[in-house]
């Protein structure tokens, strides 16, 4: 993949909410979810079933903010001059190369890190931190990630 496949969902973020109440007043069960559907004319809504049977009607949540302005922004790149990784991670990388077929070798040894200066953003690995919020939330950004590949392509 290249950098130019990679956009930064910064500004599409800050116009939406994690709605848990669909319109019909009913709470959204990210978890059982089997369909989901993306309109370009309605780039705030999500319609969602949980069956994948023709017959049933889709539900919709909006997810923009209530001050928002319902127009999808455009986004920018990621990472416009690619990415590095610390100079510890390649070391250990390149540690491991012994447990990854020589075909891959090439981009292990190539891979940019931040004593090379490329001058990129560097990726920071940082420690997990417990989250109180439910199981189901941790659904909602994947989706949203879904929505922005689909209007971007």
């Amino acid at each position: 993949m290249k950098s130019s496949n990679f956009f930064s969902t910064k500004s599409f973020e800050n116009n939406i909410t994690n709605r848990k109440i669909s319109k019909d007043k009913v709470k959204v069960k990210w978890l059982k979810i089997q369909w989901l559907r993306f309109q370009n004319h309605c780039p705030f809504k999500i319609q969602f079933k949980y069956s994948n049977n023709n017959d049933v009607l889709f539900e919709t949540v909006d997810i923009s903010k209530r001050k928002s302005v319902l127009q999808a922004p455009k986004l920018a790149l990621l990472y416009p001059d690619g990415n590095v990784i610390n100079d510890a991670k390649k070391k250990d990388l390149l540690q491991l190369k012994e447990f990854i077929p020589s075909v891959y070798h090439g981009f292990y040894e190539n891979l940019r890190s931040a004593a090379q200066g490329t001058g990129g953003e560097m990726l920071d690995y940082p420690e997990e931190e417990e989250e109180e919020e439910e199981e189901e939330d941790e659904l909602f950004l994947p989706v949203v990630r879904c929505l922005i590949y689909y209007f971007c392509m």
